[in-house]
């Protein structure tokens, strides 16, 4: 019972990869694939670890994600370099210098 509340907490943590009205489609994947995850931030990888078994409309959403997160990498990558190249949680430290950051990144950045 305690595994799956964890795991329910971690997919409704898919948000931060995903829009919250697709979560849904990567929960009974997470259910299957990801019952051994330490903490909420692996399950975004473990899912992709598991891209091959998962279902189609949940590969949709981890490919959508990859292609936002590279996007947004391109778009931030001087941004990084600047302001965040010792930061361990890159997206929270441009987060924290957003009104430093170019047009260009925050653009790919919600504030």
């Amino acid at each position: 019972m305690k595994k799956m509340m964890l795991i329910l907490m971690a997919v409704a943590s898919l948000s931060a990869f995903a829009q919250d009205e697709k979560v849904n489609v990567c929960k009974a994947d997470a259910a299957k694939y990801c019952k051994e995850f330490k903490t909420v931030r692996e399950l975004p990888k473990c899912l992709r670890m598991h891209k091959e078994e998962v279902g189609s409309e949940c590969r949709a959403v981890l490919d959508r994600s990859a292609k936002d997160s590279q996007e947004k990498y391109n778009s931030c990558k001087g941004d990084l370099g600047k302001f965040c190249k010792s930061a361990p949680y890159k997206l929270a430290c441009l987060h924290e210098n957003y009104e430093k950051l170019s047009a260009s990144c925050k653009s790919k950045i919600k504030k």
